[in-house]
């Protein structure tokens, strides 16, 4: 059991902060937005992704193939 909560947490962390440095300069150069902002958006969307992972993950065991 705890090889897979240290996989989980593995593949979230990397899921969420690989593309930091990269949008956040582009959201920062291209669109205006305060490093406050961006950063709000990018814990809004680590927070969605960890509460419906697992959600979703059973639904797509249940109904897919």
């Amino acid at each position: 059991m705890t090889n897979a909560r240290l996989l989980i947490a593995f593949a979230a962390i990397e899921f969420v902060l690989f593309p930091i440095p990269i949008v956040t300069l582009f959201w920062k150069d291209q669109i205006g937005m305060s490093l406050t902002d961006i950063m709000t958006l990018q814990a809004a969307f680590g927070l969605a992704v960890a509460l419906f992972q697992f959600p979703s993950g059973y639904f797509a065991d249940r109904v897919g193939y």
